[in-house]
Order: C-alpha cells, then sequence, then structure tokens
C-alpha cells in the first residue's frame, strides 16, 4: 500500500513539472540564437504579463542543428515535388538512402549524446530589436527593457486580453545581421484556468472570479472571497451558512 501511494506522489510532481516546463521557442539566425516566450507560464487572458526575450550566441552545436532542420525542411519539400510528377528515371540509391524515421531517429541520439551550454548572452540590444505580439485578429507592439539582474535578457509588458495561439514576431539588426523571425509561444489560456485564490491575487474582484466549466461561482462567509463549486455541494453549503450568492 505504501508503496502504491509513493508511486501515486512521484506521479503527481513529475506532471507538475511537465506543467511549468520552460516553454520559450527559439530560432538560430547568423551567429545568433534568439529565445522568445512569456514571463509567466501558463500566459492567462486578463492577467498582466510580458514577452521575454533572450540573445546569445550561438553555440556550433546550435547552428549545425539549424543547418540540419533546414536540410530537412529542404529535403522534404523536394520529395512533395517528386510525388507531383519531378521524379527521374534511374536516379534511385538503393541501400544508400535513409529514411526520414530513421535520420530522425539518429539526429535525435545525437542531440541526446550532448549537453550543450548556451552561448554568452547579448547585452544593449533593447533599441536595436522591435517586437509585435499578435494574437487572432489583434497585433501589439511592445517595447523591451533589459533586465538588470540579467544581461541579455528583455522583456516588453503585455496584457493578454484573448485567449489562442500568440505569434511574436521580432525584427531589427544585431551588428551586421538582420533578425527577421517568427515564434510561436505558450497558448493563452481562459482566466478560469487559475484557481479563484489566484485570480483574486493577481487583481481580480471576487465577483469577477471566473470558475470552470461545471463550477458556479459562490462568495465565502465571512471574508467575501470567491469560491467556485459544484451544484451538487453549493446547497449543502448554503443551508449551513459557509457560502452565498454574490
Amino acid at each position: 500500500m505504501k508503496t502504491k501511494l509513493v508511486i501515486l506522489l512521484v506521479l503527481a510532481i513529475t506532471i507538475s513539472m511537465a506543467g511549468n516546463a520552460y516553454a520559450h521557442k527559439s530560432e538560430v539566425v547568423g551567429d545568433y540564437k534568439i529565445e522568445a516566450g512569456w514571463k509567466n507560464e501558463p500566459p492567462v487572458a486578463g492577467i498582466d504579463n510580458a514577452i521575454e526575450v533572450v540573445v546569445s550566441q550561438a553555440t556550433d552545436f546550435e547552428k549545425s542543428q539549424s543547418d540540419s532542420e533546414e536540410h530537412h525542411h529542404t529535403h522534404d519539400d523536394e520529395s512533395m515535388d517528386m510525388e507531383h510528377g519531378d521524379t527521374h528515371d534511374g536516379d534511385t540509391h538503393d541501400g544508400e538512402s535513409m529514411t526520414h524515421d530513421e535520420m530522425d531517429d539518429d539526429h535525435k541520439e545525437t542531440s541526446t549524446e550532448h549537453d550543450h551550454e548556451s552561448g554568452e548572452k547579448i547585452s544593449g540590444l533593447s533599441d536595436s530589436l522591435n517586437v509585435w505580439v499578435t494574437i487572432g485578429d489583434h497585433k501589439t507592439k511592445v517595447s523591451l527593457v533589459e533586465s538588470s539582474e540579467f544581461p541579455g535578457v528583455y522583456y516588453g509588458d503585455y496584457l493578454p486580453i484573448k485567449t489562442g495561439h500568440p505569434i511574436v514576431d521580432v525584427h531589427g539588426m544585431i551588428e551586421t545581421t538582420d533578425i527577421d523571425v517568427q515564434m510561436h509561444p505558450e497558448e493563452v489560456e481562459p482566466l478560469s484556468t487559475l484557481a479563484p485564490l489566484k485570480q483574486m491575487k493577481n487583481g481580480i474582484d471576487p465577483e469577477d472570479v471566473m470558475c470552470k466549466d461545471g463550477l458556479d461561482l459562490f462568495m465565502r462567509i465571512g471574508d467575501n472571497s470567491a469560491m467556485c463549486i459544484s451544484s451538487k455541494f453549493s446547497e449543502t453549503l448554503m443551508n449551513s451558512g459557509m457560502i452565498d450568492y454574490f
């Protein structure tokens, strides 16, 4: 019995850690690696947040990995062209070519065999980079400010007003390198994703708290805070004087 409890606890911790995983996206441009994502994850509609941009020197491994990915994309495009009639008779190489799955597996093995550290962060780019965030049909430019604690890390305050999949465009110049990348960080989730207490800590008034589907909003008697309760228990709690309607 104790063994089962330990296993369940480990699984719960693992799932929790997975939910808080670093979800930034990155692109290698020339000698630089550009990363973009949310400062606070998960991003929630109606809660203040910021876009985080990290600029560093790309390592040789990151450059080669980027070149390999571009090669795969080019190879896939060529394969699609051949499937649409651009084939060449007698131009096959039996026993010499690898399948896409085999190449992917080989690439994964190479990646897991190395533990490469990120390159040196690059500071002083607040005025050199322009960042736009698009969610649906709403596009907003954010102003970057470099972190005083972590040089090379930049933040742009942003309030997501709606849910959806964001697009982050980063443009500008680093030395003589033209930066023009587009990334897709973590999806903006509805306010009901947060528990009532966390919503209130983020400045949401108790009567404006959003509950998950299947739960209704009630006021806790005593401190007038918000509670989300299923109809199965709400009547009992109301009769006992513990909750009431707003």
